[in-house]
């Protein structure tokens, strides 16, 4: 070991040199594609990053011996040592993926990436029947320093800054490397037992040239791949870059209640200034505090399944101006770390533009209803007026101008009591009543006045109590006006069907009759104000029933059909539990009452 350095060592050493440095910039590329990679795919490529460093280890192991006096005798157990290698290296790439930036988590990545190559350095020199050796200690001691040295640093730069780095990191990893089996070569000597023949000798070399051949071939196909895999990802992250940075809309990623990386549009939404505006800084810092435990639970996964559903949040801007923003979160991964990337839509002019309809709408309700009650009083007032002007001039006073005032005036009052209900809520005491008692009594009501129109009433009442929690005088004033509105649609007779039941947790009550029914147009306009299709009719008896009904958290659905009639159901809460078996006989008693069962 001691003879000059030839040129044949030499161009064997630049081999080694080449062939592990490769290998090292290889293995940094595919440590970096495992992150753009799926979970399994990526840890298979690892593996691959992990067997290439093997490989290109054992490549210089040859080439190293091939510049030296030494024989390399290559037997079955060089295998275990490789994948033992492999695996240790692989573990350093776990160590290095999961404690990214972490002083620690260097070192451990360092020592197992050094404890993985030292076997193989040393694995050749150990093959076969060794007669003696001796050992250099302090030799081994400096190589071993060198070798973790080198790898730290080759870590320690790969890590801050993993995409330009790796080639950087490569050739010290390499020179480490092709350092430490030089410093080897010279800490060991030995004598083997056996002397190898020239015919053994050349076998030798045929079979470890053709395993040196197989991995150079390896390393230059995966080192290929990795190339094409890299320039495919680049061009896909440049078209993705893109289409992130020109977007209208504000795309960002929070990772850790922090913003991580904000687009064009979102430093402008936000009034931000670039590079420091925003990223870095804690995310709740912008929102409104209303949102901030909708916006938590965003964050922790907890709302996975609203994923791609937009939510309504409200932002500050830098200069603490408001936002009206449509958010869509999505569960991702930011630097190995659980992250949410959001895609905000501005939508503050959209809610000006609501808020200005809905104003727009208040005030045509406004015009629709003053003009109803304009014209609904007026009548009744310039009949007044008239009457008052023939009192004032002495002329007849009879008895009937004071029945017409009469009139008017109950009209009057009649528009304006209506009026009232549909203004604010008023507080009532609700007791709790049954529906049927509530139906038969409106219908007890206007028995008289179907019989007259030659309308048969046909009933169908469950016998069980139906209960409800109401104000009864304005739920019996609901059953009033919608089966008064169907006598009065059967002006030349016909069927009035009026039904209770229980269907769920509903009391259900139907009322239909054998009128003209209404058309398409007609039907959508029921129950607003002043609509009616009566000659005499103010148009607000079904909107008050509506009005009524809602208040008792009920519905009205109402069905029609030209020729064949109309048909109203109402759905009031049932509230039937925790009535004795007295109160339910009791009711039954006056229902049958009501309707003349009994």
């Amino acid at each position: 070991m001691n003879q000059p350095f030839s040129l044949n060592q030499a161009i064997y050493f630049l081999l080694s040199l080449l062939i592990i440095v490769f290998s090292s910039c290889t293995m940094f590329s595919m440590i970096e594609s495992f992150k753009k990679r799926g979970r399994i795919a990526g840890h298979y490529w690892l593996l691959a990053g992990a067997g290439v460093f093997g490989l290109g280890l054992w490549a210089i192991t040859f080439v190293a011996h091939l510049s030296s006096n030494y024989t390399l005798v290559v037997g079955w157990a060089v295998i275990p040592v490789l994948l033992a290698g492999v695996a240790m290296t692989y573990l350093s790439f776990l160590v290095m993926g999961k404690r990214k930036g972490s002083p620690g988590g260097m070192i451990v990545s360092s020592l197992l990436l050094s404890a993985a190559s030292f076997p193989v350095h040393f694995f050749s020199l150990h093959s076969g029947n060794v007669a003696e050796y001796r050992l250099d200690a302090p030799l081994v001691a400096l190589s071993a320093i060198v070798n973790f040295a080198g790898t730290l640093y080759a870590i320690r730069c790969f890590d801050r800054r993993p995409e330009t780095a790796r080639w950087i990191g490569g050739l010290v990893l390499g020179v480490t490397n092709m350092t430490t089996q030089l410093f080897v070569l010279k800490a060991m000597a030995f004598v083997r037992v056996e002397t190898l023949t020239p015919d053994q000798l050349n076998e030798y070399f045929a079979v470890q040239g053709t395993m040196f051949g197989i991995a150079t071939l390896v390393i230059f196909v995966f080192s290929l791949s990795a190339w094409m895999s890299d320039r495919k990802f680049l061009q896909s992250e440049e078209r993705y870059r893109l289409l992130v940075e020109n977007s209208m809309d504000m795309i960002a990623i929070i990772s850790e209640r922090q913003w991580e990386y904000v687009n064009r549009a979102g430093l402008k939404l936000f009034e931000a200034e670039p590079g420091n505006g925003l990223i870095g800084r804690p995310v709740f810092d912008y929102l409104h505090p209303r949102h901030h435990g909708e916006f938590s639970r965003l964050l922790k996964g907890e709302q996975s399944e609203t994923n791609g559903i937009p939510i309504e949040l409200e932002w500050y801007s830098v200069k603490k101006r408001p936002l009206h923003t449509e958010v869509v979160g999505t569960n991702t991964t930011y630097n190995g770390k659980p992250a949410l990337q959001v895609i905000v839509r501005d939508i503050t002019e959209r809610k000006k533009n609501e808020k200005k309809v809905i104003n727009s709408e208040k005030l045509y309700i406004a015009g629709q209803l003053a003009a109803g009650i304009a014209h609904e009083i007026r009548n009744p007032l310039t009949s007044l007026k008239g009457f008052l002007q023939l009192i004032s001039t002495g002329r007849s006073a009879g008895k009937n101008y004071y029945d017409i005032m009469k009139a008017d005036l109950g009209r009057i009052e009649s528009v304006i009591s209506e009026l009232l209900m549909l203004s604010k809520p008023q507080i009532y005491e609700l007791t709790r009543q049954d529906v049927r008692a509530m139906v038969a009594d409106s219908l007890t009501l206007l028995k008289s006045k179907a019989v007259m129109s030659g309308i048969s009433v046909v009933t169908s009442f469950e016998d069980r109590p139906l209960w409800i929690n109401c104000v009864e005088v304005q739920i019996r004033q609901v059953f009033t006006n919608i089966m008064k509105n169907g006598i009065e649609a059967m002006p030349e007779g016909g069927s009035l069907r009026v039904a209770c039941t229980l269907e769920a947790d509903e009391v259900i009550v139907r009322i239909a009759d054998d009128g003209p029914g209404l058309g398409e147009e007609q039907l959508s306009k029921i129950g607003q104000p002043f609509y009616t299709t009566k000659d005499k009719g103010t148009g607000l008896g079904l909107m008050v029933a509506f009005k009524i009904v809602q208040n008792h958290k009920g519905s009205v659905k109402t069905r029609s059909e030209l020729g064949k009639g109309t048909a109203f159901e109402i759905r009031l809460p049932y509230a039937g539990s925790g009535v004795t078996e007295g109160a339910g006989m009791a009711a039954n008693k006056k229902v049958r009452r009501s309707i003349g069962q009994s």
